[in-house]
């Protein structure tokens, strides 16, 4: 049986929600809210000169608005707001990417076998994997729940 890498469960960058990181928190939405389906939340971050550069996750984005979630009293304590775009949280969906963003901590390859391609995840503390080729590109994305499953299928059946 031929040991299985990361090409096999690769999602291709073409399916894959990615965008500059010149763009903004609205488009950022956008993208994540047109792939809403496929169960994407997260989108790659490319630079001019199309390098990886980070990662921008659900979180990423609500903690991008989270300063129009709360307000803070005269005491200090936070008073939570019902509607985050209230208060400037419109201006605030123009902030670019690059701001908020999470750095890139890894790239697989897709000569990685599975468990390189988990170890490099669980060391990092990611759910996604940007994969490149050998010429370094990076050309897509394996998720942890594949591989997971891959790992799994193959004990059950020792």
């Amino acid at each position: 049986m031929k040991k299985k890498t990361l090409r096999d469960f690769l999602i291709a960058l073409s399916e894959f929600p990615h965008m500059p990181d010149w763009g903004n928190l609205r488009e950022a939405v956008a993208q994540l809210n047109l792939s809403y389906e496929t169960g994407y939340q997260t989108v790659l971050v490319f630079d001019g000169a199309s390098q990886l550069v980070g990662m921008l996750t659900q979180g990423d984005i609500l903690r991008g608005v989270a300063p129009h979630f709360t307000e803070h009293s005269e005491t200090g304590a936070a008073v939570f707001r019902d509607d985050p775009v209230d208060g400037g949280g419109q201006s605030r969906m123009m902030t670019p990417i690059r701001e908020i963003m999470s750095p890139a901590r890894a790239i697989g390859r897709t000569d990685d076998s599975v468990f390189q391609g988990v170890h490099l995840m669980l060391e990092q503390g990611l759910s996604l994997l940007p994969v490149s080729s050998a010429e370094g590109a990076v050309i897509g994305v394996v998720r942890m729940d594949d591989l997971f499953h891959e790992i799994t299928n193959r004990v059950l059946k020792l």
